[in-house]
């Protein structure tokens, strides 16, 4: 399939093509495989189905059942869902009356039962017969194979007080957190009276007591002691004197899960977001292997994003490491809504040598045109000094799993700037602030490049400025693709201050709900940056384009573009520049568009594709 471009027009026209070359419908191309996959499996997962062919009669086994919500899911159309962002005691509300039937009905005939707070989920073990008969139920969406999730190594060894390396302190520097906590932001969100900033969700999830991880909201439900765990939570709120961690000043809850199974991951994540934290870190994982559990996950993930959007909730999650979990990016980091981090190899806190880790999955999840990009944006992530469960409390590690909390707390670090900000514009401006400066690599495995904390606080913090003219960022509330086939959101003029070459990027983001019948598959929309030039004193003259976005399956989109320096005086204050989105597909709208924009010297990014 190809975006064509109509240079007559501006707008995408969509061509698929066979083997042959010859034109075919893609709809009806989509319509079919649905049907043959519906005809092969039903309702249930593949890996569901494969299970029961060599199941014995009397097997128990353990299923995630989604079921069908009434309302509240968009229609297969255009509109934007007609529902209001609820609070998670409205959610609660809701799904309570769609999980009590058929729970009572399963526990009446002798099934153990377990049901979701926020999500239309039930869990249960089951025989395949009666497996089968619940698929049928009207109620029923799809049935998963409950399967366990993969273990983060514990790589981690004790740091000698000479240790060369990078280390916790240097990588703060790297991503210039450094410069964000001396403006007074550390990461307590909205101040004291936030129960907690951030959740570290992790497998056993119990952080054993250190001086210098302070005092944390400990949940006990299914967790257990783990060095990840403390790992991870070291990087995002270490109070060490030197190696402190990015959100040193976060309220930090910790919990999880020690067996690793997706129903006790899945609740404690309902419990922190829907309870406590404004962001959460999933620094674990499932391949594409265990096929269930990874479209579970994802899916789990990708809907408590959306539910909880009025609130900004952000899910940030680890792209695994190829030693342990292959090259393809594990689960949850797939998910539409879940911010996937990446691990850059960073060896002083100059971007000179920072270079992709080869360590670092980048093997894209699956999608309907194979052109999504993960992860979206990367962090340091070897030989991090963070803290440990035993004296002297520090310890180095590495991986993604570490790369993760780094932007967990920068996120933490915007929403103490701005508590107001959503999931979609929080994400748009943590791309838009990246750098690809000393990357190599293309950007389906470096996303938008590597964070900067301060960079991400300038677009907040410089609104409203004599700056704001360079940083800005904002959110489409009432977004409707079909109606806006060609939206402007925004003009600048690059040369008030002075003429010099700059670099701008703009970054869009949106948020996709589970029940669209394009999910997994691809978006629900196709939405793309467009970049004219004007020039007022010339107004007969038609808007020149001089740049656009081509992806079709992602759901943020990131324009890069070098504006030349002005070298006309008469005409710097009279040339606009325009940044568009226009839909090329749109089956079903986004109801809301979140944008972040920067403007930088030329030299300050370099792009490596």
């Amino acid at each position: 399939a190809y975006k064509v471009l109509n240079r007559r027009t501006d707008q995408y026209v969509r061509v698929s093509l066979d083997a042959s070359g010859g034109a075919v419908d893609p709809e009806a191309l989509e319509a079919a495989e649905r049907a043959a996959h519906a005809a092969r499996y039903g309702r249930l997962e593949p890996g569901l189905a494969e299970q029961l062919a060599g199941a014995a009669p009397d097997e128990r086994i353990p299923v995630m059942i989604w079921l069908r919500e009434p309302a509240g899911a968009p229609a297969a159309g255009p509109e934007p869902a007609p529902e209001q962002p609820r609070s998670p005691a409205q959610w609660a509300a809701a799904v309570a009356p769609v999980v009590a039937p058929v729970a009572e009905h399963l526990r009446l005939q002798g099934h153990p039962v377990a049901t979701a707070t926020y999500l239309p989920l039930v869990y249960t073990a089951l025989t395949p017969a009666t497996i089968r008969v619940v698929a049928a139920w009207p109620e029923v969406d799809r049935i998963y194979l409950n399967g366990v999730a993969d273990s983060p190594p514990d790589v981690g060894r004790a740091a000698p007080a000479d240790l060369i390396e990078p280390q916790l302190n240097i990588a703060a520097k790297a991503i210039r957190a450094d410069k964000v906590w001396a403006r007074g932001i550390t990461g307590n969100c909205t101040g004291p009276s936030r129960l907690a900033c951030v959740a570290v969700l992790d497998l056993g999830g119990r952080a054993a007591p250190n001086p210098y991880l302070g005092p944390v909201i400990q949940d006990t439900v299914y967790a257990c002691p783990g060095a990840h765990t403390m790992h991870v939570a070291g990087v995002t709120r270490s109070r060490h004197p030197v190696y402190r961690g990015i959100a040193h000043g976060a309220k930090l809850w910790v919990g999880g899960s020690c067996s690793g199974s997706p129903k006790e991951i899945v609740n404690r994540a309902e419990w922190a977001l829907g309870h406590y934290a404004q962001i959460l870190n999933a620094s674990f994982g499932v391949a594409p292997e265990k096929r269930d559990t990874y479209a579970f996950l994802a899916r789990s993930f990708d809907e408590l994003v959306y539910r909880f959007r009025g609130f900004g909730k952000v899910i940030v999650a680890a792209v695994g490491q190829v030693p342990q979990t292959g090259p393809h990016v594990i689960s949850p980091a797939v998910g539409y809504n879940v911010l996937a981090v990446g691990m850059v190899d960073a060896r002083t806190p100059r971007r000179t040598g920072h270079r992709l880790h080869p360590w670092s999955a980048d093997i894209p999840p699956v999608s309907r045109h194979g052109d999504r990009y993960k992860p979206e944006v990367l962090a340091p992530g070897v030989n991090i000094v963070t803290l440990s469960d035993d004296e002297p409390w520090i310890i180095s590690d590495i991986g993604t799993s570490i790369a993760a909390p780094m932007v967990a707390g920068a996120a933490a670090l915007l929403k103490t700037r701005d508590p107001s900000i959503g999931p979609e514009r929080t994400r748009a401006i943590l791309m838009a602030s990246a750098s690809w400066s000393v990357m190599r690599g293309i950007q389906r495995q470096i996303g938008a490049g590597e964070i900067e904390a301060a960079r991400a606080d300038d677009i907040i913090r410089l609104e409203g400025s004599s700056d704001d003219d360079r940083v800005f960022s904002g959110a489409v509330s009432g977004y409707n693709c079909a109606r806006d086939l060609d939206r402007e959101i925004f003009f600048f003029n690059p040369w008030i201050k002075s003429n010099a070459a700059k670099r701008m990027r703009v970054a869009i983001v949106w948020l996709e709900k589970t029940t669209t019948r394009t999910y997994p598959d691809q978006p629900g929309a196709d939405l793309d940056l467009f970049l004219y030039e004007t020039d007022y004193r010339h107004p007969d003259q038609p808007p020149r384009l001089l740049a656009n976005t081509t992806e079709h399956d992602p759901p943020e989109k990131l324009l890069s573009y070098k504006l030349p320096p002005c070298t006309d005086p008469d005409g710097c204050f009279s040339r606009f520049f325009h940044v568009r989105v226009k839909a090329s597909r749109c089956d079903v709208s986004p109801s809301e568009l979140g944008f972040a924009f920067r403007l930088s010297r030329a030299w300050d990014w370099d792009p490596a594709n």
